[in-house]
């Protein structure tokens, strides 16, 4: 499982990375909006945790334009802000935003939350896996 990191800030993406490969999981990281787009469209992560400001675009803007393409929109989008929590809620809601962390986040919760976006996926893709197995043998 991979998963994509955008964040201008260097401190904050090694603590995004450091706490996702504590779990298992392969990660990438980009600085800005376009980086962002170029990394999800050439790796194609099981999930996209943006950070809403930074250089070029907002998280926001990469996110609609990640759920308008019909190549990446079923990838789930989980936003982080360490700016008003109510403001941005809403207006990640509206850009189509599958989920939201307020910085400073409690790493347990984004774990979770992590989890909660990834294991279904895999659980799912065990069992295509084993129901191809199957047809194989079968």
């Amino acid at each position: 499982m991979l998963v994509l990191i955008a964040d201008d800030n260097a401190d904050n993406r090694q603590l995004l990375i450091d706490i996702i490969q504590s779990i298992g999981y392969e990660v990438v990281s980009a600085f800005d909006g376009p980086e962002t787009l170029t990394l999800v469209r050439d790796r194609k992560p099981n999930l996209v945790i943006l950070d809403v400001n930074m250089p070029g675009m907002s998280g926001f803007e990469v996110c609609d334009q990640l759920k308008a393409d019909a190549e990446t929109a079923d990838i789930p989008v989980l936003m982080l802000t360490a700016l008003r929590a109510d403001d941005y809620k809403t207006q990640g809601i509206v850009s189509t935003a599958d989920d939201f962390v307020s910085k400073p986040f409690n790493p347990r919760e984004l774990i979770a939350r992590i989890k909660l976006w990834l294991e279904p996926k895999k659980a799912v893709d065990g069992l295509v896996k084993g129901d191809q197995a199957q047809d194989e043998a079968g």
